[in-house]
């Protein structure tokens, strides 16, 4: 599969034992949410990429699994370097019961991200890649309940730049 631009809102359900690859892409991510548009990722099937997998753009939605917890899709990335992320997401993200690994940070949060339950680890190890599973920049907001986040140096990393700040809630 080459590189998906959603225009307004789509779905996609991936039934179990369904692999879905996607090819290296020359710059950016697999699949795009642009501002303005909407994706929803259902089932127990898996995506996979070399790199960057999804990136939600600012003003971007995008929710992965059921709120009841009925289906659990997978993603994985499989090269280790700094932007090979499942998830960049600068605009709305909402993640239930997900299983995310990545060979860099599993997430990476410029925006606002809701992560409810399910398994993320980010399996980094070279220098240039980011250590932690899953990363919040300056002035995003993330809440993590009932998730297992694991990463070589850390779970998670909230970050503040220049005065703004980042907020993450974490309960288990």
């Amino acid at each position: 599969m080459g590189q998906i631009v959603v225009k307004g809102t789509k779905s996609i359900s991936i039934a179990d034992e369904v692999v879905v690859t996607c090819k290296k892409q020359l710059a950016g991510a697999s699949i795009i949410v642009p501002n303005g548009a909407s994706l929803t990722i259902e089932g127990d099937g898996t995506i996979a990429s070399d790199e960057g997998l999804i990136n939600v753009e600012k003003g971007g939605v995008l929710t992965i699994g059921k709120a009841d917890k009925s289906d659990q899709p997978k993603f994985t990335t499989s090269v280790n370097a700094r932007v090979n992320h499942v998830l960049v997401n600068n605009g709305n993200a909402t993640i239930n019961n997900a299983k995310m690994t990545a060979k860099s940070a599993a997430i990476h949060n410029n925006g606002v991200l809701t992560v409810l339950d399910g398994l993320y680890t980010g399996e980094a190890s070279t220098a240039n890649a980011h250590k932690y599973c899953i990363t919040t920049d300056s002035g995003s907001k993330m809440t993590l309940k009932n998730a297992t986040v694991k990463g070589v140096h850390g779970a998670v990393a909230c970050q503040a730049i220049y005065g703004n700040e980042s907020s993450a809630t974490i309960d288990n």
